[in-house]
């Protein structure tokens, strides 16, 4: 009789296991499994009713025992609530492919990604242990675990902020994708404390991106301080004081007025005028050049102060600079009228250029805060337009309308009342034995009474009509002025409006015509000439 083949085992099976052969994942990428209470309270009425995912764990160097062990890959909560309800045998899918860690990890991500149980510290502790520590590439691990490679080089670089950030992510108080970017600035530590105050804080656009400015200027300092080391331009440690020691910026700028100034004085008069300038400034530019870092170099005086950068006073960090500068500026008082100075003590002297140099830096960073918040503000106008939806559209178009006319004359809102075809309360009529508050108490109820009107009128018209209406406002305060004159200055003033009129194809009467301004008034029509069909 011959004996039956020896059937393969399957790779993945169900098994009734013993609770004390199951072993939670050493490496668990759930960190916690919380209160299980209720749990252990439903699994001792109801049973496990979802079945655990477990891998057969190789066994132990020495060990004498025979029977299989299991480490847990999915239900470590299930696991610890079945002990809690003492239970002694649990439903298992036992997955035999499983074999090795880094393949029981990526299966555990899995598992909890589907029921999103993992914080996303926790995801980022697994891949980063998945990458580093077992050499899986994050283009391999994201198509493994059916995640995008952003999300899980995002989730790595969370994992390695600080405790104080992690903490903040898991309990909600700050935005993952801005822990994520603190993270990016780890290799500045002190751009990164700065940003690091605005975490889940209104502020944090404004402070991103400021920390990105402050970021782009590390990078320009480092490679200016480089460019100063490979060329061996000697360093200062004293600021430039525009005496002793002076930018090349300055330098330059003094030549470039010299030569330009000579060279205009220096031509005839027969010489047309905008040749002269066009010489000036060529010879001004050649000054300029002489004296820039390249012209400037072999100078005895060429020297570099560099700047460390600081905490700002308006941003958060201010990055370091270069100025180069010379020291010896005498040597070119031919061609910048540099004169040496009279000047009291050196103490005296570099303390007065000390303050000067701080002003500056003030003043230099102050404009950068006020352009990085022009810009943000900026972009959001911008987003704001964009995202604008056609009730909030139809609102906002509501309230301009209203604001143009709510409170003008009484010869505008009177024209736009008839516009509108509506009923408006006009401005009172003041007597001479009105005082200033009351007339002020009496215009201010009539123009929230205009506001209500105008507001209840306007309401549910169509969003086209809402906009033309918005020009129309504008235009009022012409319309009522030439309601009743047909003084040529008072038409000449409401130009724009009447040429607007013209572009509708508004057609004018006689008496019209005769007020409007030349370029307004159509063009006579020419008489037909004799023998025209």
């Amino acid at each position: 009789m011959t004996a039956a083949p020896a059937e393969t085992a399957p790779s993945t099976h169900f098994a009734e296991i013993p609770a004390k052969h199951l072993t939670p994942h050493p490496k668990n990428v759930r960190v916690d499994v919380g209160d299980v209470t209720d749990l252990a309270a439903s699994i001792k009425t109801q049973g496990v009713l979802q079945p655990l995912v477990v891998a057969p764990m190789a066994p132990a160097k020495g060990s004498r025992s025979k029977q299989q062990q299991y480490v847990v890959i999915a239900g470590h909560r299930r696991l610890a609530a079945a002990t809690t309800a003492r239970l002694t045998v649990l439903p298992c899918v036992v997955r035999e492919d499983l074999v090795g860690e880094a393949e029981q990890l990526q299966a555990m991500l899995v598992e909890n990604g589907q029921r999103t149980d993992l914080t996303p510290v926790e995801e980022g502790d697994a891949y980063r242990a998945l990458t580093l520590d077992y050499g899986v590439s994050v283009k391999d691990l994201a198509k493994n675990i059916g995640r995008s490679q952003q999300l899980v080089r995002g989730r790595i670089t969370l994992s390695g902020s600080p405790d104080s950030v992690r903490t903040r992510v898991i309990a909600g108080q700050v935005p993952i994708e801005q822990a994520i970017e603190l993270a990016s600035f780890d290799g500045l530590p002190e751009v990164h404390d700065a940003l690091a105050k605005h975490l889940g804080g209104s502020s944090w656009s404004w402070a991103l991106q400021d920390a990105r400015n402050a970021r782009t200027g590390a990078e320009a300092f480092t490679r200016d301080v480089r460019d100063v080391e490979r060329s061996q331009t000697r360093r200062v440690e004293e600021r430039p004081d525009g005496d002793v020691v002076v930018t090349l910026d300055d330098l330059s700028e003094a030549a470039s007025e010299q030569a330009f100034t000579a060279v205009l004085d220096a031509q005839h008069e027969d010489v047309p005028e905008d040749e002269a300038e066009q010489a000036a400034s060529a010879a001004a530019a050649e000054a300029r050049a002489a004296l820039a870092v390249e012209g400037h170099a072999s100078c005895p005086g060429h020297c570099a102060y560099i700047q460390q950068g600081r905490a700002g006073t308006y941003t958060g960090w201010q990055p370091g600079y270069v100025q180069y500068c010379c020291d010896q500026p005498v040597l070119h008082a031919n061609v910048t009228g540099w004169e040496a100075p009279s000047r009291g003590s050196d103490e005296a002297a570099a303390a007065a250029a000390a303050r000067e140099q701080e002003r500056q830096d003030r003043e230099r960073e102050l404009d950068a805060a006020l352009k990085l918040a022009a810009t943000l503000r900026r972009a959001h106008l911008a987003d704001h337009a964009s995202a604008l939806s056609p009730a909030a559209a139809i609102t906002a178009a509501v309230e301009v309308i209203v604001d143009k006319v709510a409170g003008s004359g009484r010869g505008s809102v009177a024209a736009f009342a008839e516009i509108l075809d509506i009923e408006l309360p006009l401005p009172p009529g003041y007597g001479a034995d009105l005082d200033y508050t009351e007339r002020d108490r009496l215009a201010k109820k009539a123009a929230a009474g205009q506001r209500t009107a105008l507001t209840t009128a306007l309401t549910g018209r169509p969003l086209p009509e809402l906009v033309a209406l918005i020009r129309v406002a504008e235009w009022l305060p012409e319309e009522a002025g030439i309601a009743d004159t047909t003084s040529r200055w008072v038409w000449q003033r409401a130009g724009d409006y009447l040429r607007a009129l013209a572009g509708m194809g508004y057609t004018w009467s006689p008496v019209e015509e005769q007020a409007l301004p030349d370029d307004v008034r159509p063009a006579a029509e020419e008489p037909p000439t004799e023998g025209a069909s």
